[in-house]
């Protein structure tokens, strides 16, 4: 038997060592590698070009592998190019660094005939991640010579140069990729650190100055949008927080400060912090929009119930031409709480001729109408909200009870029909019930006013139905409806 130390040392002197019952590997990873690669220059031996570069990647099943084979082969394009063509990119990078001098490797390269601008782009990409920062400039310059315009290559280029100590060659390249990209940080940094390092201070400085107003112009917009999120969510203290930060990122002399001091003015006016918000107005009154600044003290007098104050505020608006439907809205019902009606349907008239479909200004004309008793202008306008609304039961029924006023029976019946086709409401059921009596059809009245009293919330329907009842001589049941409206 031998002895266990000599046992050690035969073992560590042998190529070999047993892997199994009756089975040995090489002890050496390395000379495992090269047992393959001989393997697969066998195969290729025997097979020649007919072995694809995803066939011999899978087989040699590691980088390592393929490069040994490389250098075993006298003729190992058809290997490269096989690799190219699948996008083994890595791979390639792997074997050209083990067996090929830096400086020849783009010549290598292309004489695959396989190189054109984004396969230059990829294997330039890869190289300056894992591999020869050399290989990696040489494709890369070759690649944006050849058409390839991407300020991320140029970028890369810019740090390769700058890793190798080429300072003027860096800031060029950096300064290509910005001119491509005007707006990328990483950019603007490292050209100002390459400035820097040239010596060119002056160059830094504004360049870094340039980035630190950029970024905090981006920062600026992003709170100032959270903001608007928190406003439409009526969580009006987070808008105002947003809004405040926005204004404080952003130089006075910018163009959005003004905008963001105006939103800010704005939630502090819904918050009632009326005094902050006219400070904020004043700040800005020789250099905001006019048209804005004029809608939001509009606002805010309305809001400490200046009405008329605010009524010449949205008359400058008017007068400088950019008056919306909206502008005219609120004309409109500020002239309503000063009890010029004439004034305020002039608005709601501006307000739907600007936009037609506009509901809330027919809406506005329908309430003034019937308060003064101009049924024709009312019924006109509800017209119009029924054409806006073909599948609303509610404007029909509102039609048909305005017609019914007006004595437009039939009309009306044929209105309210055409709502209860949509929506059988016990409302409905009552207008129609009215103008079936008007019209002098008692029985279908009283069918009517039966089915409006099903639905009873508060006794009103049953009331009427019950006087109705009592009126064509049904005691009986004008005493069981009036008794239910009573209970």
């Amino acid at each position: 038997m031998v002895p266990a130390d000599l046992q050690a040392l035969l073992e560590a002197l042998a190529l070999l060592h047993p892997a199994g019952d009756d089975e040995w590997v090489f002890r050496s990873p390395l000379l495992s590698d090269l047992h393959v690669a001989l393997d697969l220059h066998g195969v290729i031996a025997r097979q020649g070009s007919n072995v694809g570069g995803a066939d011999l990647a899978h087989a040699a099943k590691s980088p390592t592998r393929l490069a040994l084979l490389y250098g075993l082969l006298t003729s190992p394009q058809p290997i490269l190019r096989s690799l190219i063509r699948t996008g083994a990119w890595e791979a390639t990078q792997q074997v050209l660094d083990a067996n090929v001098a830096p400086e020849e490797a783009l010549a290598v390269l292309e004489e695959t005939g396989q190189i054109d601008k984004d396969v230059g782009a990829a294997l330039g990409r890869t190289w300056a991640h894992s591999g020869s920062a050399e290989v990696a400039v040489a494709l890369l310059e070759w690649t944006v010579r050849d058409g390839r315009d991407d300020p991320y290559l140029f970028g890369l280029l810019g740090h390769l140069h700058r890793q190798s100590g080429n300072l003027l060659e860096s800031r060029i390249a950096f300064q290509e990729a910005l001119r491509r990209d005007p707006a990328n940080f990483d950019y603007q940094q490292a050209l100002a650190q390459v400035c820097h390092e040239l010596g060119e201070s002056d160059t830094a400085t504004a360049t870094l100055e340039g980035l630190l107003t950029a970024h905090h112009g981006r920062l600026a917009a992003a709170a100032f949008q959270l903001g608007s999120l928190r406003e439409e969510q009526g969580r009006l203290q987070e808008a105002l927080e947003q809004y405040s930060h926005a204004a404080a990122l952003c130089p006075r002399t910018a163009p959005d400060c003004n905008r963001y001091l105006l939103a800010k003015a704005r939630v502090l006016r819904r918050l009632g912090r009326h005094e902050d918000a006219s400070q904020i107005l004043r700040s800005i009154e020789a250099t905001g929009d006019p048209v804005a600044l004029a809608d939001e003290n509009a606002a805010l007098l309305e809001a400490t119930g200046h009405d008329q104050q605010a009524l010449d505020r949205l008359g400058q608006i008017e007068s400088l031409g950019s008056a919306t439907p909206t502008t005219y809205l609120r004309m409109a019902e500020l002239h309503r709480r000063r009890d010029e009606a004439d004034a305020a349907e002039r608005a709601f008239r501006a307000a739907a001729e600007l936009d037609p479909r506009c509901e809330a200004a027919y809406e506005g004309i329908v309430e003034l109408a019937r308060e003064r008793g101009d049924l024709p202008t009312a019924i006109s306008a509800c017209k119009q909200l029924v054409d806006l609304r073909p599948e609303s039961g509610d404007s029909l029924r509102r039609l048909g009870a305005l017609q019914r006023e007006d004595r437009q029976y039939a009309e009306s019946a044929t209105s309210l029909k055409s709502a209860l086709r949509i929506s059988a409401s016990s409302e409905t059921q009552l207008e129609l019930a009215r103008t079936r009596w008007a019209q002098g059809d008692q029985p279908t009245a009283l069918s009517h006013y039966r089915s409006a009293a099903l639905d009873d919330r508060d006794g009103r329907m049953s009331a009427e139905a019950g006087w109705a009842l009592l009126e064509s001589g049904d005691l009986a049941a004008a005493q069981a409806m009036l008794e239910r409206a009573a209970g």
